[in-house]
């Protein structure tokens, strides 16, 4: 697995779904959800990157059940997520500065 990935490709090619995997392989590699940044144009978008992530790693438990403190993790993690926009996440960067 690579440290960084870009992922481009045309609308209804699995974007979403490719994206959703590769953050699973990344809490199952010991990487700490808030350490996953994971940006996009719009919120919507982010929002359904997020949603497909938890939905999907919730729909694993049932055959993997180690991965159910993985969920719990994302879960109480959630606000510290750094899934979002690139305007969100540059201004982030921007405030940490006096």
């Amino acid at each position: 697995m690579t440290a960084n990935e870009l992922i481009e490709a045309s609308a209804g090619t699995g974007k979403t779904q490719a994206l959703a995997e590769r953050l699973i392989a990344l809490l199952r590699a010991g990487v700490q959800p808030q350490e996953i940044v994971a940006l996009t144009f719009s919120r919507a978008a982010a929002g359904e990157i997020f949603e497909r992530f938890v939905s999907l790693l919730a729909a694993r438990v049932a055959g993997h059940p180690e991965d159910a403190a993985l969920l719990r993790a994302v879960i109480d993690t959630q606000h510290l997520s750094q899934i979002g926009t690139l305007d969100s996440f540059l201004m982030r960067i921007v405030r940490s500065f006096p």
